[in-house]
């Protein structure tokens, strides 16, 4: 499972366009959104910034890909153990 790694806008500009950084962790909002609790975030390894209120469209799909590619691993896995039994 690859390495998930938030994007956060900073408030210094380079430029004169504001630079997007790395982020210390996902939003709650954005955990939310994405329909991720934060149990599962947690279960996961998922970093999680309770600070930041901060919302941004690229974090949801991130997170959105990263559910659709955990449950696909997880019928693989539930399919493979019915195929043994």
């Amino acid at each position: 499972m690859e390495y998930l790694i938030p994007i956060a806008h900073v408030s210094r500009f380079k430029n004169s366009k504001q630079v997007k950084a790395r982020g210390k962790g996902f939003s709650i909002t954005e955990l939310n959104k994405a329909g991720v609790s934060i149990e599962i975030a947690r279960k996961y390894g998922l970093r999680i910034d309770s600070r930041r209120k901060s919302v941004h469209q690229e974090n949801i799909e991130k997170l959105k890909k990263w559910i659709s590619k955990l449950s696909k691993k997880k019928e693989k896995i539930q399919k493979s153990k019915k195929e043994h039994n």
